[in-house]
């Protein structure tokens, strides 16, 4: 077949942009170190490299492992050993990998660091010895540099010793299986070249058949060398085989591009329009990061430990989080790999491209040229191509995997350790220079310095240097490395990416994490916050009558009337993720940006439109935003009447709007993540016919009871609660591209389960806990109660468009930060109301009424009341200060859509401090539940209603005077959130950690997803108070670990922790 070699403008330019960033990126950067000054490897040396027995021995191990068979594995096993070597003695947080372990761990209680450092020294010393069994030289090396440190058994006796039985857990626990048996689709050719007639799908691998130095006259043909990794028992999994579910939730999608299609073309044709470039830079990139990711890593991560001056202890959980997460991810790579058998370039330019006339390097020295592309003068790639698959390049996935985790380690990103590499004029691997008299020379080819890509000569010309500033620089120069290399098309380096750093991101939040300190809560933080502006009386408000915009953009103006018109209409959390979905497609959609469209009507328009015109951009976010809130709100006729007139204020005709072209984008997004019907729900607990608790219908007292609640249609008549979120339940996620996944990322988010025995202390004391903060209410307590009951979503939706405004964001960062959060917090919602459904957990009240029942206790039960000696009996029955919501209890969906909202802004602005308005005010006696009522208004009561309250104790309204709740920082939002749900009396405290921890989860992995493969690709809208980095630290909330410490502390922790912080009044 005869292709033509045409690309869009747009797509060779941005190539062309991409080939130049290189060399940009370059200059800017400075050298730390370069590689003849840093430590390497000296086999006659008897001197101790690193600071460490940690860092020297894996330093050791690093040199040795490469080689043999299955390297990145083994450099991960040794990793797991150092690690479980330091854990089973003892004297620490952290949890063996083990049995082994673990039985060590009860009998070694050791805090001697030499002690420690020696057994760990022998663990390790003894882990190298097993993984290069065999290699007789390597292992007279290894015993030489081990004496040279003081171990003086040769390593047939470290086999014997003590830590054999942890070394050979571990390489038990995680050995990989036998190669799997894959059917391979196409036949192999019999030469390096490919068997074209032998391709039965030429969008699929075949394997070439390589030179074989044990037999010179003959070729090998290629076999899957890393097979047995394919769905390898994971590290991060504790051994379990997970890595189909972890890809799923990475969002990688498969590589089933037909070969005939426009896109598979452009990224063949991407492959050589780099080979057409080939300069020395791009041939030494393509060369240093040739050997595997693994031990490149490995490397760079040891320089890194060691400028840090990281202790024993933090050396070899820094290895263990980076090299732990890049050995999982390169099984993962694997997986993905022979799970799609996708092409390599090699295949397409031989075959698909054969004939076709090429500029481009096919063959040492010659530089790049124009070529027939036919027998004897085909294209090659610069380096070899490997014996397996192409998509994604495992490269990307191991280098992306442990520069995520190093960046959770050190979030300033920076490599402070040897960050340089130059190659030397004349020293290239596959150019190097050749003079006369030696193998391989031709006259005034190979000893003559090449002038530029299109001339002859060996490479370098001129010494060359390679310099990585930061650690998504060192991940991402790798990545363009395999495409310098002619090996991998962008797709695979672009996926390996993002495949890489959420394995990174996840191995850390499970393996590091829970090993890190608790921090203590500091929260002395509210009492110095300052006001930025009060939300209540002086933030933008929305006014039906005014014409006049309150934003500065469309996007934050359309989105702040969808926060006014939504909230009251069933469905309201979903629908707001809705809306910020369907204006980030109509971005995404306009073509000349890097964001990927979530529906086939959006990618269909991506690749008719590349405008950059920002004002067009903006009319189609407005009309596609507009067309989505009116049918988002259809059969509120009010509403939609207010709508037209705000539309119209802004230039937008109402006739049209649900006609428009953006509408095929709207229906789209609505259909691809429409919430099912409820789901059908077996009730343990029959419902209540009273507004209170019937406890002889209760079945289990631990799970859920629907009361029966008071209905305006119906007067005289109550109607028992139903599930009104009932869709969400294991919804389509954003996160997913509409892929039901949410119990899956439920249980990676390690949020427990809700099921406490109604007899067990726990339970008992979660619920003291709450009757205990309403024997606190006070004022503050109160309003905080109040203030955020309304729908987290929206709550969060308003204080993000602030902090929008506040920091000057561009439409297109509008776009994107409100998707990230409020996508995010849509996301959780789901994953919350999935928890609650199959909890069932019961509400406080129940406990309360029930279990507690005829137990006097000083509390809040009735408005205006105070706080007082109540008996808990019928009349005088305990009551919670908010009304209980009409579903159960476990997880708080508040805590999970805020915990959700804000993780998610934190990754966008890492300061974490609220630069919007960041107050609320309650004026005196105007209190939801307890207003200032005077003689002759309706509920009046001489004394009680028109008397200000004296404190928790007194009768009277409330507020007694204006209070004030101030939010220093995104994390205290989100804790105050959670904590309004206690002393609202709706959640007991496990609620809200657990939702809060789930949230936090959902937030970090839908920025993982969704947000940061688009700051991979430099966006020119960044000012300095919008998004300062466009691949932003992952940070871990300690907000979460304050606020679980905090309620852990049982029932008076939770009064003095929302004494002390939630109830501040500044």
């Amino acid at each position: 077949m005869k292709v033509s070699f045409t690309m869009s403008l747009s797509k060779s330019l941005l190539l062309l942009c991409w080939i130049f960033s290189v060399a940009l990126a370059q200059s800017a950067c400075t050298c730390n170190n370069v590689d003849e000054n840093v430590r390497s490897f000296n086999e006659n040396s008897t001197e101790q490299v690193f600071s460490n027995l940690a860092t020297e021995i894996a330093f050791i191990g690093g040199y040795l492992i490469p080689g043999t068979l299955g390297e990145p594995h083994k450099m991960g096993m040794l990793q797991s050993v150092m690690y479980e070597a330091y854990a089973a003695n003892g004297a620490n947080d952290w949890a063996p990998l083990t049995e082994a372990g673990m039985i060590r761990k009860q009998v070694v209680n050791t805090t001697d660091e030499d002690e420690i450092a020696q057994f760990v020294a022998h663990t390790a010393y003894g882990c190298i010895r097993r993984l290069i069994s065999g290699a007789d030289e390597k292992i007279a090396l290894l015993d030489t540099k081990m004496q040279s440190l003081g171990f003086n058994s040769p390593s047939t006796d470290i086999l014997m010793h003590e830590s054999a039985p942890l070394v050979m857990g571990v390489l038990q626990k995680f050995m990989p299986g036998p190669s799997p048996d894959i059917n391979i689709i196409n036949a192999p050719s019999n030469t390096s070249v490919n068997a074209c007639e032998g391709l039965v799908n030429a969008a699929r691998w075949q394997a070439l058949c390589v030179h074989d130095p044990q037999h010179p006259a003959e070729c090998k043909t290629q076999d899957l060398s890393f097979g047995p990794l394919y769905d390898a028992r994971l590290i991060v999994a504790d051994g379990e085989r997970q890595i189909n579910d972890l890809i799923a939730q990475a969002a990688i999608p498969g590589a089933e591009l037909d070969s005939s299609s426009e896109e598979f073309i452009a990224q063949h044709r991407a492959v050589l329009e780099a080979s057409a470039h080939l300069d020395d830079l791009a041939k030494f990139q393509a060369e240093h990061f040739q050997p595997n990711a693994v031990a490149l890593a490995h490397s760079m991560i040891l320089e890194e430990i060691e400028a840090r001056g990281l202790s024993l202890e933090e050396s070899i959980l820094v290895l263990f989080g980076t090299i732990g997460a890049a050995r999982d991810a390169v099984a993962g790579s694997v997986t993905i790999k022979l799970n799609n058998q996708s092409v390599r370039p090699i295949t397409v330019a031989q075959c698909q491209f054969r004939g076709v006339h090429i500029l481009g390097w096919n063959k040492p020295y010659m530089g790049v040229r124009n070529m027939t592309n036919n027998e004897g003068d085909l294209w090659t790639p610069y380096l070899p191509t490997p014996p397996h698959p192409s998509y994604t390049s495992g490269h990307a996935g191991a280098a992306g995997a442990a520069m995520a985790a190093l960046k959770r380690f050190f979030p300033d990103g920076l490599i402070q350790g040897a960050n340089c590499a130059t190659r030397k004029a004349g020293t290239s691997r596959y150019e190097p220079k050749i003079e006369a008299g030696q193998p391989g020379y031709i006259a005034n080819v190979t000893d003559v310095p090449n002038q530029g890509p299109g001339t002859v000569g060996y490479s370098p010309a001129q010494d060359v240097t390679i310099c990585t500033a930061s650690f998504d620089d060192y991940a991402e120069q790798i990545a363009e490395s395999r495409l310098l290399g002619g090996i991998h098309v962008p797709m695979d380096n672009h996926y390996g990416l993002q495949w890489g750093r959420y394995m990174g991101n996840h191995f850390y939040e499970t393996r590091v994490v829970p090993l890190l300190p608790a921090d203590e809560p500091e929260e002395e933080e509210p009492a110095t916050c300052s006001c930025n502006n009060d939300l209540d009386s002086n933030a933008r408000q929305f006014n039906e009558s005014s014409t006049e915009p309150v934003y500065s953009n469309l996007a934050t103006e359309a989105a702040f009337i969808g926060t006014y018109l939504i909230p009251g209409t069933l469905g309201e959390p979903h629908k707001l993720g809705m809306l910020q979905s369907v204006m980030y497609e109509a971005y995404a959609a306009n073509g000349a940006n890097d964001w990927s469209p979530l529906t086939e009507a959006g990618m269909i328009r991506k690749k008719l439109i590349t405008t950059t015109d920002e004002d067009e951009i903006a009319k189609f976010v407005g009309h596609a935003a507009f067309g989505c809130i009116r049918r988002l709100i259809s059969g509120a006729d009010e509403k939609i009447a207010l709508l037209d007139a705000k539309m119209k204020s802004l230039g937008f005709n109402s006739a049209d709007i649900l006609t428009h072209e953006s509408a095929a984008l709207v229906m789209g997004v609505l259909q691809k993540f429409m919430p099912g019907p409820s789901p059908d729900f077996n009730l343990i607990n029959t419902p209540s016919n009273t507004s209170l608790t019937n406890c002889d219908g209760l079945v289990d007292g631990s799970r859920w009871q629907p009361l029966c609640v008071y209905d305006p249609q119906y007067p005289g008549k109550c109607k028992a609660q139903e599930l009104n979120f009932g869709p969400l339940y294991d919804a389509r996620l954003i996160v997913a591209n509409g892929g039901r996944q949410i119990k899956n990322l439920i249980q990676a988010s390690d949020v427990g389960s809700a099921i406490l025995d109604d007899s067990s202390e726990e339970f008992i004391s979660q619920h003291r806990s709450v009757m205990a903060a309403s024997a606190q209410l006070d004022d503050m307590a109160k309003f905080q109660a109040e203030h955020f009951q309304r729908n987290a979503v929206v709550l969060a939706h308003k204080v993000i468009l602030d902090e929008v405004e506040a920091r000057g964001l561009s439409l297109e960062d509008s776009v994107l930060v409100l998707f990230g959060t409020i996508g995010a917090a849509r996301d959780a919602v789901a994953g919350s109301v999935t928890m609650k459904l199959d909890s069932q957990s019961v509400r406080p009240i129940t406990v309360a009424q029930c279990h507690f029942h005829g137990e006097e206790t000083m509390a809040w039960n009735k408005p205006y009341m105070g706080v007082h000696n109540i008996t808990n009996s019928e009349g005088d029955l305990w009551r919670s200060y908010l009304p209980t919501p009409a579903h159960p209890a476990y997880t708080s969906g508040h805590a999970a859509a805020a915990g959700a909202a804000m993780a998610a802004l934190k990754r966008f602005f890492p300061d974490g401090l609220i630069q919007g308005a960041n107050c609320a005010r309650r004026k005196a006696g105007t209190s939801t539940y307890e207003p200032k009522i005077e003689a002759g208004q309706p509920g009046y009561i001489s004394g009680v209603t028109d008397v200000p309250n004296q404190g928790p104790r007194t009768i009277g309204y409330s507020p007694a005077a204006d209070v004030i709740i101030c939010t220093a920082t995104f994390d205290d939002y989100v804790n105050k959130v959670a904590a309004s749900q206690v002393l609202g009396g709706v959640h007991i405290p496990m609620d809200d950690v657990n939702g809060q921890k789930f949230g936090e989860f959902m937030g970090n992995h839908f920025y993982n997803i969704r947000i940061a493969p688009i700051f991979a690709t430099p966006s020119p809208s960044a000012t300095a108070t919008a998004l300062p980095t466009r691949a932003s630290p992952p940070t871990s909330a300690p907000g979460s670990r304050s606020f679980s410490a905090a309620f852990e502390r049982g029932v008076w922790g939770v009064v003095t922790f929302a004494l002390t912080m939630g109830w501040s009044m500044m």
